[in-house]
């Protein structure tokens, strides 16, 4: 009889043996469905005890896309059978369902394009791939509280260059937390390096030269200066009295008028002419020393006087606001000469060659007159000024040549004058220049 016993629990430890090597077996196969899934656990209870986590969610790599209802570990989702879609990069379909594996749930679902995969007990059964709720006259059994589990993970962030420096950028954040993995894909156009996308590198153009015959701003020299496609070449304005000179400065092209003192002719000022030099008066003496006997210096004219000869010398002048005369006495019996300035007449606008100046010469008006009243870039016009130095015409004109190259081929500058005041104002603009107007 003890025998017999034996042999039966000899025969029911095999059993229990067999049983725990099956399952053991088939939970590892079970656990195998989820060898593409990587990623930190995320510690999450059933506030209704519905379940209890066996194996916390694991993350796969990322998808394309992912879909499906399930989108976290939410008693909602547990109690229904849940069905996923996922599209790898390679359009891939791939689809994953909650299964039933007696009272353990194999649950997957989807979160920012990551698969995630979880095998939870469900506390009240498992029917139909899903948890089973209680009935309202059952308590839910309790279930221990988990514990606590240190993260798994650096949080970090860094940067992935894809194509040895060009194409993709990936950006790759695990948050403080370890419980997600976040990866944003930007396109670098200028390709990437560890720090991210490399900045467009701008190669600014290539200043245009400028070049010139008559080296500088030089009045007396007809010259061309020639800039981007432009050439200006000096010349006379229609009054004969202007020129309008081309030059460059600092590598810019530059242009003014000129006014010519003693007139323009073949895109040039004339030169002025010295006025002639006057030969210093020969010095016969500096003081009556200087004389013979019986002569005196006369300082006026630097020359020896007799002493016997009566002699008068008058001189009258202007100093600027009055005629005054000077009279130069000689006195023979005593060999001198007594000098005497006197005013003749106070003038009370000023004088002019020993002689009073009239209010007309003194007073003369400055006008300026403009027949296309002011600047008008559309019309042709003549400004005329009248002042002390006489009167003047300056008409609108086209200046040098259309450009052949460039954004302004075709265009030319138009000198336009205008009145400010009782002066003469010049402005100039880059148009389509046609007979003084721009068109």
């Amino acid at each position: 009889m003890d025998k017999q016993k034996i042999t039966v629990i000899t025969i029911i430890i095999s059993i229990i043996i067999i049983l725990s090597i099956f399952t053991v077996f088939k939970l590892k196969n079970n656990t195998s469905a989820s060898s593409n899934f990587v990623g930190n656990a995320i510690a999450v209870a059933s506030a209704d005890k519905i379940y209890e986590i066996v194996l916390n969610p694991y993350k796969s790599n990322s998808y394309k896309s992912c879909t499906g209802a399930a989108t976290s570990l939410d008693v909602n989702f547990i109690t229904e059978k849940q069905t996923i879609q996922a599209v790898s990069n390679a359009n891939r379909k791939t689809a994953f369902s909650s299964k039933c594996m007696q009272d353990v749930l194999n649950y997957y679902y989807c979160s920012n394009n990551h698969v995630y995969f979880a095998k939870v007990k469900c506390l009240n059964g498992c029917e139909k791939n899903a948890c089973k709720q209680p009935s309202p006259t059952e308590q839910p059994a309790s279930a221990p509280e988990p514990t606590p589990q240190a993260p798994q993970c650096t949080p970090s962030e860094k940067i992935q260059c894809n194509n040895e420096g060009t194409g993709n950028m990936y950006k790759i954040t695990i948050s403080q937390d370890c419980s997600q993995q976040s990866v944003v894909t930007e396109y670098c156009t200028n390709g990437c390096d560890a720090n991210g996308c490399k900045p467009k590198i701008v190669v600014a153009a290539a200043k245009p030269s400028c070049t010139e015959t008559d080296n500088g701003n030089d009045i007396y020299t007809k010259g061309t200066t020639s800039y981007d496609g432009y050439t200006g070449v000096d010349y006379c304005a229609p009054n004969g009295a202007q020129l309008q000179e081309f030059y460059c400065e600092n590598g810019d092209y530059k242009n003014t008028i000129v006014y010519c003192n003693n007139g323009c002719k073949e895109g040039a000022c004339l030169p002025e002419t010295p006025a002639p030099v006057q030969a210093a008066p020969q010095k016969e003496c500096t003081t009556s020393n200087d004389c013979p006997a019986n002569k005196f210096c006369y300082t006026d004219e630097w020359r020896c006087l007799d002493c016997s000869v009566v002699d008068v010398k008058t001189t009258t002048y202007c100093d600027g606001t009055a005629v005054k005369r000077k009279t130069y006495s000689l006195h023979p019996e005593r060999c001198t000469a007594v000098e005497k300035i006197e005013t003749v007449v106070q003038c009370g606008y000023g004088c002019k060659d020993a002689a009073c100046l009239s209010e007309a010469d003194a007073t003369v008006v400055n006008t300026c007159t403009d027949t296309d009243s002011g600047i008008d870039f559309t019309k042709k016009g003549i400004v005329t000024t009248n002042g002390a130095t006489g009167t003047f015409t300056f008409t609108d004109y086209c200046n040098g040549s259309p450009m052949t190259a460039g954004p302004n081929k075709g265009k030319s500058y138009l000198v336009e004058y205008s009145c400010e005041n009782t002066d003469k104002k010049q402005t100039e603009t880059l148009c389509n220049c046609i007979d003084g107007a721009s068109v």
